[in-house]
């Protein structure tokens, strides 16, 4: 081989960049190494052997294993975000013409109901708006986990925008005897805040709503409000109820998607949802949604966040 051209002795023994291999240790176990490594040659051009270095790999190994599945998870979410989009948008129209029948049906002078039959449709029309609030709450949802959501920043009377929130839910108020007492800081009342009001109404539809349907017969709910800094400086609202509450076993999965806590089998009407999107919607305005409870006490739901929503 003392006669081969020193070019093609060379390009025998190549540079070697990151290789990764492996080292057998005494307990058998294997350790993840990287290899770099050059080829060592004699003034006249005779191989020797490789020069180089071996590092411990394991950290960044685990560090790659990580961001490979984090970014599956990723895809995975955003694809899983834009099949119930579509899903949602094509489940809303059969239900939409479902319910407009019934409807109808429920209505009808020319052909009506006896007690029976009407109580039916009133059935289907319950169960029918129930999945219509289902179809609606997962909408709201795949939007903001497909990072689609789409904030504004504008002027909100966010007094007027309680007041009809609560006017809203007003015959249930009634129906159960609730006291609501609201309580909003006079620089909010004195100039508006800056911030998403169709989100933010949104939120305070879910929190009140929540606030309800899990109250007792003749009970009060509470909706306190704060500026920060001035109505311009931001918002730190609180919704208390003196309802069932929550068991400190159950209130670590109270932000859990379709977790009902077993009220799905009981009284309470709801889609299991309306927590969920409430706090996506504040993390995505900026703030964190948190809550207190002690049950058959009552619960605290709060909320702070900026002026100017996140973009």
């Amino acid at each position: 081989s003392d006669g081969e051209p020193l070019p093609v002795l060379m390009a025998h023994h190549r540079v070697i960049r990151e290789l990764d291999c492996h080292a057998a240790l005494p307990d058998g176990r294997r350790l993840p190494l990287t290899l770099n490594a050059e080829p060592i040659y004699s003034p006249t051009g005779a191989f020797f052997g490789y020069r180089g270095t071996l590092s411990d790999a394991s950290v960044r190994r685990a560090a790659d294993a990580v961001r490979v599945e984090r970014d599956a998870a990723v895809r995975a979410n955003l694809a899983k975000s834009i099949f119930v989009s579509h899903m949602s948008h094509e489940l809303r129209t059969p239900l939409t013409a479902v319910l407009g029948y019934g409807q109808l049906l429920d209505t009808s002078e020319k052909r009506p109901l006896d007690n029976e039959q009407r109580a039916w449709v009133q059935d289907l029309l319950k169960a029918g708006n129930h999945m219509l609030q289902m179809v609606e709450d997962l909408l709201d949802l795949s939007l903001v986990e497909a990072g689609q959501l789409k904030l504004r920043q504008e002027s909100v009377d966010f007094k007027s925008l309680v007041a009809d929130v609560i006017l809203m839910l007003d015959a249930t108020v009634t129906a159960r005897a609730l006291q609501v007492t609201v309580d909003v800081d006079s620089a909010l009342v004195e100039r508006p805040l800056l911030a998403d009001a169709k989100w933010l109404r949104q939120v305070m539809l879910n929190l009140i709503s929540n606030a309800v349907k899990y109250n007792v017969e003749g009970g009060s709910i509470t909706v306190t409000a704060r500026s920060l800094d001035g109505a311009r400086g931001g918002l730190h609202v609180e919704v208390a109820d003196t309802g069932v509450g929550i068991s400190q076993v159950d209130l670590p999965h109270l932000f859990e998607p379709f977790n009902r806590f077993g009220h799905d089998r009981g009284v309470f009407a709801g889609t299991g949802r309306g927590l969920v999107i409430s706090r996506r919607l504040v993390q995505a305005m900026g703030g964190q949604l948190t809550v207190t409870s002690t049950p058959l006490v009552g619960t605290t739901f709060s909320f702070s966040m900026p002026a100017a929503p996140v973009a």
